[in-house]
């Protein structure tokens, strides 16, 4: 049987338990703008969208308001990621009883400045020599 030398890792819902923050950060910067037009559903699909803005004015809303939305749930995405983002139960176990024995990198899709906010809250960067983001 062949030793598993590397471990690569997603993040969002893997490693940390965020997505309750994505939808926080979204919800506050609609009601903020005052866009409340949106189904539960219609809102849910916006979750992660890294093309909000475009998304956002294919659905209807002024494309000046739809960029503020984006811009300040990425502002409140950072925020709540380096003060709220908690690890999955476990992960945080996992890692430092795996990472004396394996090589470890992160891979994910998450944006880079989204990462940096988690890693100021729970210091990704100790476990993972590679963090590969989107």
């Amino acid at each position: 049987m062949s030793k598993i030398n590397t471990i690569l890792f997603d993040l969002d819902g893997t490693l940390v338990d965020n997505s309750h923050l994505y939808q926080q950060a979204l919800d506050a910067s609609l009601q903020t703008n005052g866009v409340s037009t949106f189904t539960r559903e219609q809102v849910s699909n916006l979750l992660e969208s890294k093309a909000l803005t475009r998304d956002l004015s294919a659905m209807g809303i002024d494309s000046v308001l739809a960029q503020r939305v984006e811009e300040e749930r990425d502002a409140s995405v950072c925020r709540l990621f380096s003060t709220c983002t908690d690890w999955m139960p476990g992960a945080e176990a996992f890692l430092q009883t795996a990472r004396p024995h394996v090589s470890m990198g992160l891979v994910t899709n998450t944006w880079g400045k989204f990462v940096d906010a988690i890693d100021d809250r729970l210091h990704l960067r100790q476990h993972f020599p590679i963090i590969i983001d989107g």
